[in-house]
């Protein structure tokens, strides 16, 4: 789902409506500081977590690669045998 150029404009006079404008700049700029924090930890979960447990799982993941082009090999195999 997308928000329209409409609904933009709706919920920003909505904001105006509930909020002085002299706030809307404090506010503003305290979303902008939850954001770029909440990037960084997100940066940070990454570098620290999900690239570890990626590279953990390589060998895995070629394991698993080679497994079914085994199983794949051997399909093949009893498939041409019962063709026979």
């Amino acid at each position: 789902m997308s928000i329209g150029l409409s609904e933009i404009i709706l919920i920003g006079l909505i904001v105006l409506a509930l909020f002085k404008p002299e706030k809307l700049k404090e506010y503003a700029r305290a979303l902008g500081k939850a954001l770029r924090y909440l990037k960084d930890e997100k940066e940070k979960i990454d570098d620290s977590v999900i690239t570890p447990v990626k590279e953990a799982m390589e060998p895995v993941t070629d394991i698993k690669k080679d497994i079914d082009e085994t199983v794949g090999s051997i399909k093949d195999t009893l498939t041409a045998d019962n063709k026979k």
